[in-house]
């Protein structure tokens, strides 16, 4: 798909679902329009690449920012209905109180073939030098106090089984790479004589894997 093509394809699904989304948010935020959040080419090259998401603007009955749009590109079409399902998932394992801070969808489905969630609008963390200093001082130890206590409520002891098929095999792998720098090998030699020891017992907790500036948010709504 060309980004021309992706282009119309976007104006398309902004046209089909402005009227779901007039129905489904008629109650809570309202809705006058829907549009690409940022420049029209940057979204269309989201609907190329598998792994991209195109994100599209609600504006309320207020004329404000009310909601995004998330819809898959046609190279993984299942991709948000995957995201939205691990966002449950993760809700679930953290409890009401430390799960409140991941989005609830106001809305999902498919639309031409393509999974899409809608989610509260929000906004993203300061930008310039000088607010972001101000900003990181004031949300730093409420994140790191928030990944504390998530470690601590999702935490795991894998079987043994688990052992070896998740941490033993890929260490005995890196150990015996020729290709990888001898201090990398040595480690996993060392972790592994940790675990055998029983001087370290590896554990699961849950995990975001891109938890940077870029994906911390804050909820108009609060």
């Amino acid at each position: 798909m060309t980004p021309t093509a992706a282009g119309s394809m976007l104006d398309n699904l902004c046209r089909l679902l402005a009227p779901r989304l007039k129905s489904k948010l008629r109650e809570s935020t309202g809705f006058t329009s829907i549009a690409p959040l940022v420049k029209k080419h940057t979204e269309s090259s989201d609907l190329i690449v598998a792994d991209g998401v195109a994100k599209l603007l609600v504006c309320g009955t207020d004329h404000a920012p009310a909601a995004v749009v998330l819809v898959s590109s046609p190279k993984a079409p299942g991709l948000v209905a995957r995201g939205m399902q691990r966002a449950r998932e993760a809700k679930l394992l953290l409890g009401p109180k430390l799960g409140a801070v991941i989005l609830t969808p106001l809305d999902e489905g498919e639309i031409e073939g393509l999974t899409f969630a809608v989610l509260p609008h929000c906004k993203p963390l300061a930008t310039s030098r000088f607010s972001w200093a101000l900003q990181r001082r004031r949300i730093r130890p409420v994140i790191l106090e928030w990944l504390l206590d998530a470690a601590a409520a999702t935490v795991q002891t894998p079987t043994t089984a688990k052992i070896d098929e998740g941490f033993t095999l890929l260490l005995q792998r890196f150990a015996k790479d020729g290709e990888l720098p001898e201090v990398l090998r040595s480690s996993a030699r060392e972790t592994m004589r940790r675990i055998e020891s029983g001087r370290w017992t590896p554990r699961h907790v849950l995990m975001h894997n891109d938890f940077w500036q870029g994906n911390i948010l804050i909820d108009d709504r609060n």
